[in-house]
């Protein structure tokens, strides 16, 4: 079972919070970062989803690790919300299969989501982010706790 913990802080000026592995090393049969972002409907002053999103958003999570984090397909790394938008991070083989079971997975609900892909072989988006959150005392590193 993953451990997840969670950072919150600002970057920019933004409020940001942060669902994150630590317990994972680069896997270089995951060479592709697969980001999925939805874009809140209604997002509060601090750039951050209502209840009611938040619980659309949440359960879209829960579907997102249960079909699209299986071994050999994908792993999902981090899971970012901030300035009107809750961001996936994953990082996956193979684009086709990917997408494939994305949209299996999305075909019975709209969803205001965009998903993009790049080569990242070396991880260098979430190592990056990580040590964002670990070695900044100024951005998001503000607080962290264990999560679920």
């Amino acid at each position: 079972m993953p451990q997840w913990k969670i950072a919150e802080g600002h970057y920019e000026m933004d409020p940001i919070r942060i669902h994150f592995r630590e317990d994972i090393e680069v896997d270089h049969q995951f060479p592709i970062c697969a980001r999925i972002t939805w874009e809140l409907a209604e997002p509060d002053n601090a750039g951050l989803p209502a209840a009611d999103e938040l619980q659309q958003i949440d359960d879209f999570n829960q579907t997102l690790q249960d079909q699209l984090e299986k071994p050999g397909l994908s792993v999902l790394t981090m899971v970012l919300m901030s300035d009107g938008q809750c961001q996936w991070i994953f990082y996956i083989a193979d684009t086709e299969r990917f997408e494939e079971v994305l949209h299996k997975t999305l075909a019975e609900g709209e969803f205001p989501i965009e998903a993009s892909v790049d080569r990242d072989p070396q991880w260098e988006l979430y190592q990056r982010l990580l040590s964002g959150i670990q070695h900044s005392s100024d951005s998001i590193a503000s607080g962290s706790q264990e999560a679920d």
